[in-house]
């Protein structure tokens, strides 16, 4: 380990401490789904957080309902996200596609979905 990185992680260490308490904690609460620990975590003082977790502090509690609602709800977009994110990406790739129907073929094949009926010429 150089000088340098020697000096910074020991200026640093309090930080590191600080950051990597609370974001265990979130971890924790996000994990286990638990309103209880997140109203906790957020009444931690912003002063005694170091700058980034300090942000992150601030979004939490503007986002407080939101995220408790998630936990009551079993439901997310997470799927169709990644759906979106699979066609976006085949658009890149097949920039000029003259075919809608082939293109719509492509992003059938790709997202190998059961609910997706892929019709080829026989």
């Amino acid at each position: 380990m150089s000088q340098e990185s020697a000096y910074i992680q020991s200026a640093d260490r309090s930080l590191h401490v600080h950051s990597t308490g609370y974001h265990q904690n979130l971890l924790c609460a996000l994990h286990f789904q638990s309103s209880e620990v997140l109203a906790e975590l957020l009444k931690t003082k912003l002063t005694s957080l170091p700058k980034p977790c300090q942000k992150a502090q601030r979004t939490l509690r503007n986002h407080r309902e939101e995220i408790e609602r998630s936990f009551e709800q079993p439901y997310n977009n997470g799927s169709l996200e990644g759906t979106n994110n699979v066609i976006k990406t085949i658009k890149r790739v097949a920039f000029g596609f003259w075919s809608l129907p082939n293109f719509r073929l492509r992003i059938l094949l790709v997202a190998k979905s059961p609910y997706f009926n892929v019709k080829t010429a026989a």
